[in-house]
């Protein structure tokens, strides 16, 4: 009886302690390394339709008549696939979007992680100097809850009565 109940007791703790763990964005991703969007801009030409998983930071949404575009400040990415706020950016690139998004559905300020597949460059400039800008179509993209580098962790202790 009683190593029927430390079983029970090991794997009630093991369930709860897997709680703390968050999933990622994306359960499939892609499976060749993707190059880094300052790496990118290098040479584009030779990243066309090659996937990646990025992700960063909103700073501005333009709607087209048929597409719409994030510009995105890069950064590396965790295990959850969230952006990782605490190292160096790693550049800015465009997520093109298939249709009209709400832009206060993706305000700046809001992070985001995206699967998608680089198509171009787009070069002007940026503070009075020039700058490339990878494009990437977007193909899947989960937008990151406010509140998502904040803990979540949850504890708690149950005591049961039988009678």
């Amino acid at each position: 009886m009683k190593t029927a109940w430390s079983f029970v007791c090991c794997a009630a703790l093991a369930a709860g302690l897997s709680g703390c763990v968050s999933a990622p964005a994306f359960e499939s991703v892609p499976s060749s390394s993707a190059p880094l969007p300052y790496t990118v801009v290098e040479s584009p030409e030779r990243w066309i339709d090659h996937p990646v998983l990025w992700g960063g930071m909103i700073l501005e949404v333009n709607n087209f008549e048929r597409h719409t575009e994030i510009e995105m400040l890069a950064y590396p990415l965790d295990r959850r696939q969230a952006p990782r706020l605490e190292v160096a950016d790693e550049g800015r690139f465009i997520a093109i979007l298939p249709g009209y998004v709400e832009a206060k559905d993706y305000p700046a300020g809001r992070f985001m992680t995206l699967i998608g597949r680089i198509t171009g460059e787009r070069r002007g400039s940026l503070r009075n100097a020039p700058y490339v800008w990878p494009e990437v179509a977007v193909e899947r993209q989960h937008l990151w809850p406010r509140d998502f580098r904040e803990p979540k962790a949850r504890f708690s202790v149950g005591v049961g009565v039988r009678l």
